[in-house]
């Protein structure tokens, strides 16, 4: 890795436009003349994450509003179906909260909104969900 400044167009064009890997790495070469492999843009996403998931995790937002979105839907992971769970700020359009489990079961609704709950100070009177399943 070349530099900071790299590493942050990197992960701007994948993680804020979503371009395939191999997209990614054509940005980079077309547009700032930087010679880098999908795999490379793989691997630094990889291992960026391993970083900013737990600050994610255990940030707190400031202006949270009282309305949220659920959102579930299921993936693959190793040949076995795994669900996961994104709460959203209706207001801000923030991703609040998202995990992953294994089993779609009251254990796991009950863990996704007391993520969110647990981001407020105090509970708020006017708390709203919207579930889209």
């Amino acid at each position: 890795l070349s530099n900071r400044h790299v590493l942050g167009l990197i992960l701007t064009y994948h993680i804020n436009y979503g371009p395939s890997l191999r997209n990614t790495a054509l940005i980079m070469r077309e547009v700032h003349d930087v010679k880098i492999s999908h795999q490379t843009v793989s691997n630094y996403v990889k291992y960026v994450s391993h970083f900013i998931e737990p600050w994610l995790d255990n940030y707190q937002y400031e202006h949270i509003s009282e309305n949220h979105c659920c959102d579930e839907t299921y993936v693959k992971v190793k040949g076995k179906h795994a669900y996961v769970f994104f709460m959203c700020d209706s207001i801000s359009k923030v991703i609040t909260s998202f995990n992953f489990f294994m089993k779609c079961d009251t254990f796991s609704d009950i863990q996704a909104f007391y993520l969110i709950i647990r981001r407020f100070k105090t509970i708020p009177k006017g708390l709203r969900w919207k579930l889209y399943l």
